[in-house]
């Protein structure tokens, strides 16, 4: 695999802050995988945007979704908490571009768009959020004849965050989940090469 060179974008962008952390290895690795793809772009998760951002400048002509709820949030743990977005500042690094739509909402309440065949989760880390971003992510992914849906702080050990345990212990059995080595990103490719 080498998505060493992908995206120059990403070399411009900060990508650690307030916000979270996404190693620019991170980065590549989704502009790698969404590449894999051709139809529209969803970020849960997606904060500021930067990563929407990313995703919008490397796929000028694919639509791409970010979607945040922000301080408005109070059912993520009390320990991600910090990371919420203000609700002006969810998406304000992508809005401007012409293929991004930010969603301010709670991830749970979206519907995917026809054509999404890329998801990628990095909302919220409880039992609770995982489970449905997950199990709607899946859903949706299982009426598409191919796509990718992937996860970010796969490898968080802090005994809050689920997204691990709830990707061993759910989803593991029932589907194969491939694990990037250096990377904290996991993801189910369906009949992508």
């Amino acid at each position: 695999m080498n998505y060493q060179n992908v995206s120059p974008l990403i070399e411009r962008v900060a990508l650690s802050g307030p916000h979270g952390m996404m190693l620019q290895e991170e980065a590549k690795l989704l502009m790698w995988l969404a590449d894999k793809t051709r139809g529209s772009i969803v970020e849960l998760g997606c904060h500021v945007g930067i990563t929407t951002r990313l995703f919008a400048e490397r796929f000028p002509h694919r639509r791409v979704i970010g979607v945040d709820f922000g301080l408005e949030s109070l059912s993520i743990h009390p320990k991600q908490r910090p990371e919420r977005p203000s609700h002006d500042s969810i998406g304000l690094i992508a809005a401007g571009l012409p293929n991004v739509t930010i969603w301010k909402k709670p991830s749970r309440t979206i519907t995917y768009p026809d054509g999404c065949d890329f998801i990628f989760i990095d909302a919220d880390h409880t039992l609770k959020g995982v489970s449905a971003d997950s199990g709607k992510a899946l859903r949706h992914l299982s009426g598409c004849v191919s796509g990718i849906v992937a996860w970010h702080d796969y490898l968080k050990t802090e005994t809050w965050t689920h997204v691990a345990r709830f990707i061993n212990r759910v989803i593991e059995p029932h589907h194969k989940v491939t694990h990037f080595v250096g990377t904290s990103i996991v993801a189910i490719l369906k009949n992508v090469v």
